[in-house]
């Protein structure tokens, strides 16, 4: 027995990206002819540069697989999610190398796998317990007439797990 869910979320998607040094307020930069450099580790902490819209972004997903009719309980077993991510078209053709790098607005539309992160750690704690539980990972990257995703998750787990998570809904 397999569940699947299926939902659209309205918005750009935004892409989890590495962590970077950030400098504090009190940060004295040191130039040199190589770039800048801070006097100690204090000066600096590991961040996001784009995290209040990753979190904006994340809580959408989040509360659009809610209302899709998530679990009661996020199921420990195997996933696979099938994710396609809508961005807007150029007005003026690009170049070709940018094929789908680039949204209407000229801003990049983020790595693939980056967007994957953010959504599947967004959907940790709803529809399962571990991001890792997902085996089966598809991530596609088009241009449409507005800006959102489409969610396709399928539970490859075992029928008794799904009674004993939630025995009204999965009899």
């Amino acid at each position: 027995m397999s569940l699947t869910w299926s939902f659209w979320v309205d918005g750009r998607p935004r892409p989890k990206g590495s962590l970077i040094p950030i400098p504090r307020k009190h940060a004295v930069p040191i130039a040199t002819k190589k770039g800048f450099y801070y006097r100690c580790p204090q000066d600096i902490f590991l961040g996001d540069q784009n995290k209040h819209d990753l979190r904006r972004w994340m809580n959408a997903v989040k509360w659009a697989g809610e209302e899709a009719g998530a679990p009661r309980q996020p199921l420990d077993g195997p996933w696979r999610a099938e994710l396609v991510f809508h961005f807007r078209a150029p007005g003026k053709p690009m170049h070709p190398r940018w094929a789908i790098g680039h949204d209407a607005d000229g801003k990049q539309c983020g790595d693939t796998d980056k967007l994957i992160r953010a959504i599947l750690d967004a959907l940790q704690g709803v529809f399962w317990t571990n991001d890792q539980r997902v085996g089966d990972v598809h991530g596609q990257k088009v241009y449409g007439q507005k800006e959102g995703m489409q969610v396709e998750l399928e539970y490859l787990g075992d029928a008794e797990q799904l009674s004993l998570v939630d025995p009204v809904t999965f009899k």
